[in-house]
């Protein structure tokens, strides 16, 4: 049954993921079936929109400090292709995107149906006043500039809840890219949950310092990572998924995580060091063999003096296992040091890549990075098979393997089986996990064995939608 599941899952992870296997190469016809309220240029007072309208992004979108957005559940807003379309909270402006699990607000390319691509518009990009770790920064992506931090940890945005991202993220130049959704110095008082951001063309969810905290959110086929942390980012963050195309990948390098301190891997503080909790992040290697984009590199890859925490999660199907960077005073040290944790994680890699279960570099040494994984106190597991029916596959009375949304469904039913044997085994104990932000759940990874949580509001198969 095993190796059966395994052929079904390459079958049809190469039929679902087709038409997204590649940027496009024609330019799509843009669907005009409805008349559009335009949004460009900037707000600087309170604005509310109208769910029964459709909105187009074009240009850059900015509201400014004073003006206040206010998106009512259920609104779609399509974004520019041609302008770049972008909406930007700048320092000082609020939004507050409010939708429902029946009813989510879905930010999304102007195309029609199979006509939609990764990169079809820019993003939601916001901006606080939150801590960062390096002077007067700019957002990435963004002319005139835009800075973005300053000293109020405390600092509020506004509210996105039940919102999805599709078909977004532009890499306008190297390291100069707009992602689905861009966090720059977001404060602690924003409220960010049930997100999900899907065929982005660069990173789904990027975090540029800030201390604001996060939870449900969903990265799905993007093109980059998955979730990157930079410039002191020290939020908390609990039940994340990420989900690749086996064909999507950034020739920089896709990871399920990527985590910096700042580019140069300075000990400028705050330090980045974010928790996370119950993260599922899922590579594109089912089995041994598998076909991919050779783009793909890391599950995890810690570096350039981050001081991530990650405990109750599971991770695993990309080439290499868990990397770590820099020795002795940088990226490893915080680990030996207890300035950051590695809890009750579960690793999956498939057997023909097993010799990269654990991996250093920059002063780092492969056997480091194993002992700080396999510490007997961390409580972390490693499992030399990517063999994902353990994670959700097969029960007696439903063997549908994990990803079912690769039979096509747009909405399917996320749970981790009760039998698993990680539907137990977290733990809250370590003092960073022990506020009362994280939900003491008892089950590692994302997904609940008992409820799920992307039910109604998340879409896997946005190329089909019909807005």
């Amino acid at each position: 049954m095993k190796n059966a599941w395994k052929t079904a899952v390459a079958l049809l992870m190469g039929s679902v993921f087709l038409a997204c296997k590649k940027k496009s190469e024609t330019t799509p016809v843009p669907d005009s079936s409805s008349d559009l309220v335009v949004l460009e240029g900037e707000l600087t007072t309170e604005k509310t929109l109208d769910a029964s309208k459709k909105y187009l992004i074009k240009g850059q979108y900015i509201v400014r400090a004073g003006g206040v957005l206010r998106i009512p559940a259920g609104t779609i807003l399509f974004g520019d292709r041609s302008s770049k379309g972008t909406l930007i909270i700048d320092r000082g402006g609020k939004i507050y995107a409010e939708g429902t699990p029946e009813k989510p607000i879905v930010f999304t390319s102007k195309f029609g149906p199979g006509e939609r691509d990764r990169g079809d518009w820019g993003g939601i990009i916001l901006l606080g006043k939150a801590p960062v770790n390096s002077a007067n920064v700019t957002i990435e992506g963004i002319t005139p500039p835009l800075e973005y931090g300053g000293t109020d940890p405390e600092d509020d945005s506004g509210v996105l809840r039940y919102v999805r991202i599709e078909f977004c993220g532009v890499a306008l130049t190297p390291n100069n890219e707009i992602n689905g959704l861009t966090l720059g110095g977001v404060g602690r008082k924003t409220q960010i949950d049930h997100v999900q951001v899907s065929y982005s063309g660069d990173d789904s969810f990027e975090w540029f310092g800030g201390t604001v905290d996060g939870k449900y959110l969903v990265a799905y086929a993007g093109w980059d990572d998955d979730f990157d942390v930079d410039l002191g980012y020290s939020g908390r963050l609990q039940f994340g998924l990420g989900l690749r195309d086996p064909f999507g990948a950034d020739q920089s390098g896709s990871n399920g995580a990527e985590c910096d301190n700042d580019p140069s891997g300075s000990a400028n503080t705050p330090l980045t060091a974010p928790v996370f909790s119950n993260f599922t992040l899922l590579g594109p290697i089912p089995k041994k063999g598998a076909s991919r984009s050779a783009n793909f590199q890391n599950t995890l890859h810690f570096r350039r003096n981050a001081a991530v925490s990650l405990a109750n999660s599971i991770v695993g199907g990309y080439p290499t296992g868990v990397r770590i960077d820099g020795g002795a005073g940088s990226t490893a040290d915080h680990y030996t040091a207890g300035r950051a944790v590695l809890l009750r994680n579960v690793l999956l890699i498939d057997s023909g890549t097993v010799a990269n279960l654990y991996k250093g570099g920059q002063g780092n040494t492969d056997s480091v990075t194993r002992a700080l994984w396999t510490a007997p106190p961390n409580g972390n597991e490693t499992v030399v098979d990517t063999n994902l029916a353990l994670l959700g596959g097969y029960s007696p009375a439903s063997p549908a393997p994990f990803w079912p949304f690769l039979q096509g469904q747009a909405n399917p039913a996320l749970r981790l089986p009760s039998n698993s044997p990680w539907a137990t085994g977290a733990d809250f104990s370590h003092p960073k996990l022990s506020d009362n932000f994280f939900e003491r759940v008892p089950f590692r990874g994302a997904l609940s064995p008992t409820s799920d949580w992307t039910d109604g509001w998340t879409h896997f198969d946005p190329q089909s939608a019909s807005y």
